[in-house]
């Protein structure tokens, strides 16, 4: 990584074509107690993919510390590579993601893993082309939308389950339900 003469990383090395700049964080929303962005997950999985340690290792092992035994959980208890400073991407997210405290069910962490490298594998193909401004316009535009949607982890049909929970209060429910269409408007309006 190319650095300013300060010790800073630059601006040019840690920037990504559409995505943008690289975060150590899930960005200020996460921190407010919202529910992150698609972009706030992959500039986190950015950074973690630069980090020294994560430079040449696959990209699963970027995203996620390895699985329990016979699971689909990640084991991020055991793994020296998980810590404070650079929680794996699945880890972050259902954490300082706020998802765990939602109490919005959520998929295996497998899944998430393979929806993060869909995206990466999306990235990666948009990326190739850049240079060409013409090239694949509706697909970066496509991708540039998806940004800015709420990195959905929830199993499906997780409206109709938060509807029939008896166990919530039915403000609680409501707001649950209408959070993510609420944070996606809410980023729609700030562009």
């Amino acid at each position: 990584m190319s650095k300013s003469p300060g010790g800073n990383i630059t601006r040019a090395s840690t920037g990504h074509f559409i995505v943008g700049q690289e975060q150590p964080d899930l960005g200020k929303d996460a921190k407010q107690g919202k529910l992150p962005l698609t972009g706030d997950v992959m500039r986190y999985f950015f950074h973690r993919k630069n980090l020294p340690e994560f430079k040449f290792k696959p990209v699963k092992t970027t995203i996620c510390c390895s699985f329990k035994t016979g699971t689909n959980a990640a084991n991020c208890q055991d793994n020296p590579m998980c810590t404070e400073s650079s929680k794996c991407v699945v880890s972050k997210l259902r954490i300082e993601g706020n998802w765990n405290s939602s109490g919005i069910p959520t998929i295996a962490d497998l899944a998430i893993v393979n929806k993060i490298e869909k995206l990466n594998d999306q990235f990666k193909a948009l990326d190739k082309n850049k240079k060409n401004p013409n090239s694949d316009l509706l697909k970066r535009m496509e991708f540039s939308e998806k940004m800015d949607e709420l990195f959905d982890i929830s199993v499906p049909g997780v409206e109709n389950k938060l509807v029939m929970d008896r166990l919530r209060k039915e403000q609680a429910r409501e707001e649950d339900i209408l959070g993510g269409s609420e944070r996606h408007r809410e980023k729609k309006d700030e562009c």
